[in-house]
């Protein structure tokens, strides 16, 4: 009788990001465990448990501040991933990128996972000045570049990041932020719902400021907004502005309650500004409004514009007219019917092509290969 097969061992780890992360957590590391991989996740919190399968350690920073973050917190993250002595390191935030090299050293396996195009995020970065931030992201993008060239796989969120990432390393996947189909398929099409929602980080860059005074002008249609300020001050800024009367401010909500948000809504947004880090990106809450059956109003960027026509699953706007948006909106409040029919050939869009389990399937199949 042969020796049964040894347990791969695999840290995720993050200095950034929420252990509740969707995709380091509920995708990748839970989908980890179904495959029979030993997965231990590092991040920010103060806890040690076991969830899904998952080992979470939690480590608590001692400030906030952005620096502390990126330089001494970052470290101790490190350290601490190190100390579990797993045969892969899976790591999801630029900052980590300086200790690849270090990890590699030591026999490990390692993996970038690019959730966004830092060059071209850094563009909108208001905490940046706006003179200093070409020359910010010419050394993003050096720095990247670099590491990438010398580890083991990356893995990044979108396709357009890929191509950036194969001039650097050959062995470089796309693994899309797609939902888990099953999240949604309780939702059904509300024909009475009279609000329209926005579902993650809440700011200017991300269409919020003109989607709200869309909403003030109209006269039935209100907006459902779940997530997080960002800068906090965008939050008073918005409040002294036509439309927050007709705005349900509902805060940060868990896989759980976005179920519910959806389902009390007859349209989702998702109408970004056209930055260049915007343009190419593939925004998971348009995907999830799919996945519920809403039909979708959304930038007219050529990759989405391709996605939702393929279905005929929404309509596209130009994210800077107010009108426009307008229009698409009323359209959809007006004809619940032709707006649920949308939203269920979206649905089924989601289902057969663009899902977390597709996506699964690459991740696992890039581990294996990491080993031959």
């Amino acid at each position: 009788m042969g020796s049964d097969k040894k347990q791969i061992k695999v840290c995720h780890f993050t200095s950034v990001h929420k252990y509740t992360d969707v995709r380091i957590f509920h995708k990748q590391c839970v989908s980890l465990v179904e495959n029979n991989y030993h997965v231990f996740l590092v991040a920010p919190g103060d806890d040690s448990f076991v969830q899904n399968g998952v080992e979470v350690s939690l480590l608590p920073p001692e400030k906030q501040s952005r620096k502390y973050r990126s330089f001494k917190f970052a470290r101790l993250i490190v350290r601490k991933a190190l100390s579990l002595d797993a045969d892969i390191y899976h790591f999801h935030d630029p900052e980590l990128l300086r200790f690849a090299l270090k990890i590699k050293r030591k026999g490990k396996k390692v993996i970038y996972d690019v959730h966004e195009d830092l060059p071209r995020q850094i563009g909108g970065k208001h905490w940046i000045r706006k003179p200093l931030r070409k020359l910010a992201a010419f050394l993003a993008e050096k720095y990247e570049g670099f590491y990438a060239k010398r580890i083991d796989l990356v893995v990044t969120a979108t396709p357009g990041i890929r191509e950036r990432f194969k001039q650097y390393n050959k062995n470089t996947i796309d693994i899309n932020n797609y939902p888990i189909v099953d999240e949604f398929s309780n939702i059904s099409f509300n024909l009475e719902a009279n609000n329209v929602c926005y579902v993650g980080g809440i700011m200017h860059s991300r269409g919020n400021s003109h989607l709200q005074k869309a909403i003030s002008q109209m006269e039935c249609v209100g907006l459902n907004l779940a997530g997080v300020f960002i800068p906090d001050s965008y939050q008073d800024e918005q409040k002294n502005k036509p439309g927050w009367d007709k705005t349900n401010f509902i805060g940060f909500v868990g896989r759980q309650e976005i179920g519910k948000v959806l389902g009390n809504s007859f349209a989702g947004m998702v109408t970004l500004m056209p930055m260049s880090n915007y343009i190419e990106s593939l925004p998971v809450k348009m995907f999830e409004y799919m996945a519920a059956g809403l039909p979708v109003v959304a930038s007219d960027f050529p990759l989405w514009r391709a996605i939702i026509e393929e279905a005929d699953a929404g309509f596209l706007v130009n994210p800077e007219d107010i009108e426009a948006i307008k229009a698409s909106i009323q359209y959809l409040f007006e004809n619940k019917q032709v707006a649920k029919e949308m939203g269920e050939r979206g649905r089924e869009l989601v289902i057969n092509k663009y899902n977390w389990k597709n996506e699964k399937d690459k991740l696992v199949k890039a581990y294996k290969q990491l080993f031959k």
